[in-house]
């Protein structure tokens, strides 16, 4: 096996909704993941968050969900955020070639579920 098919999926959180904490107990448990980033708008509830969840030592926390997207190295965005909210941030993880977990319900109604597999279709991220 090469380097790129044994390192753990990295994954980013947007956002510290309650549901995160079990998610991100599962990613920990998971020896083929590992928590590399969350983000919030706020970088000391995003600090307290990961502090109190377990984060690895080297998971990076940010003061918003746009530097999660732009870290290079986070392979997959979490999004836990509003259904209402799903729309905009899956469009802009897929446009920064991020694989998506988005939480039910994944949008609003069929139509934004249309843009958001087209936009991810589009880009080759499914």
């Amino acid at each position: 096996m090469d380097n790129e098919e044994t390192k753990p999926i990295r994954f980013g959180i947007l956002g510290c909704a309650e549901i995160t904490r079990k998610v991100s107990r599962a990613i920990n448990l998971s020896p083929k993941a590992t928590l590399y980033a969350i983000g919030s708008r706020s970088l000391k509830k995003a600090t307290k968050f990961a502090a109190s969840n377990n984060f690895p030592s080297h998971a990076k926390v940010y003061g918003s969900y746009n530097a999660v997207l732009d870290d290079p190295d986070v392979d997959v965005v979490y999004i836990p955020l509003p259904t209402s909210l799903h729309l905009h941030w899956a469009v802009l993880a897929a446009q920064k070639k991020k694989h998506l977990l988005l939480h039910k319900p994944v949008a609003l109604n069929v139509g934004e579920l249309d843009k958001i597999l087209l936009v991810n279709l589009m880009d080759c991220n499914i």
